[in-house]
């Protein structure tokens, strides 16, 4: 069977930009000149979205996405000795990674805890909650409130941070032996980290690309950071780890932020931390 090449959202509205992002001095100056993950209308097409998804998940549902083979990889080979496994997601939106695995790989999962919004938990505590998926809008609270500290998931979430380098080290602070990164944009030959806007139609959040019945689509954007990818390696070593696993996930695109034109690609990676 031949996979489909997965290609995130992000990458896929910046294809259709003009020839030229706007570069921000900061993280906040971007914010500020973009909506967020607040906006009403993200959350609540990626809560349909979801909600279609789920039902979706019956005994024909057909595997044909790389980035799904990427993730079921992921979570077999990291339950293969210990299974079930807890699982921490930073960025889960209302849990569709959690289903789609759940449904896929029964019994690989003991617990997934999301950390995400609070606009975006109170929709998930209310809709799909229950007693395997669990919604957080505090990092800390979340870990506090797992049985075992087994595999920690941000899939597309760092660069739309802050400050992702610095969120990067403080989850791999978090000592979890097994840390997977998927969807993360960075640049090739990056000096420092670049902080633009992506600007995308509401139904591009969300799994699948299916727009639910009567959704007014329009426009949203958030501000969004491209790091250098030398220094996203930098960190893991610098804090134990090693790279167990390196995903080439999308081909090269070239793009122009400002005045720099860069080559930016989307990675990821499933990490193991060293023992002393």
């Amino acid at each position: 069977m031949k996979l489909k090449q997965f290609i995130p959202p992000i990458l896929l509205e910046l294809r259709h930009y003009s020839r030229q992002l706007k570069e921000y001095e900061n993280f906040e100056m971007a914010q500020a000149d973009s909506l967020t993950y607040e906006d009403s209308g993200v959350v609540e097409i990626v809560s349909r979205k979801t909600q279609s998804f789920i039902k979706s998940l019956t005994s024909d549902y057909v595997v044909n996405n790389r980035q799904i083979i990427q993730n079921m990889f992921v979570l077999q080979y990291v339950s293969a000795k210990r299974k079930p496994i807890d699982v921490l997601e930073l960025g889960g939106a209302c849990g569709a990674s959690y289903f789609e695995l759940n449904h896929l790989l029964p019994c690989h999962i003991k617990n997934w805890l999301i950390v995400e919004t609070p606009a975006m938990v109170a929709v998930g505590k209310k809709i799909f909650e229950n007693d395997k998926i669990k919604f957080f809008d505090d990092l800390q609270s979340a870990v506090t409130q797992m049985e075992n500290h087994e595999l920690l998931v941000a899939q597309g979430v760092l660069q739309c941070l802050p400050e992702p380098l610095l969120s990067f080290e403080t989850l791999l602070k978090l000592g979890f032996p097994f840390v997977y990164v998927s969807r993360q944009t960075v640049g090739k030959d990056l000096e420092q980290p670049i902080i633009t806007k992506w600007l995308s139609d509401l139904s591009a959040h969300g799994p699948s690309t299916k727009i639910p019945e009567g959704f007014q689509n329009r426009k949203t954007s958030q501000a969004f950071t491209i790091v250098p990818s030398q220094e996203l390696i930098h960190i893991i070593s610098e804090n134990g780890y090693k790279i167990q696993f390196f995903f080439d996930e999308t081909e090269d695109l070239k793009l122009i932020i400002g005045k720099k034109s860069i080559t930016s690609k989307t990675i990821g990676f499933l990490l193991t931390r060293e023992m002393p």
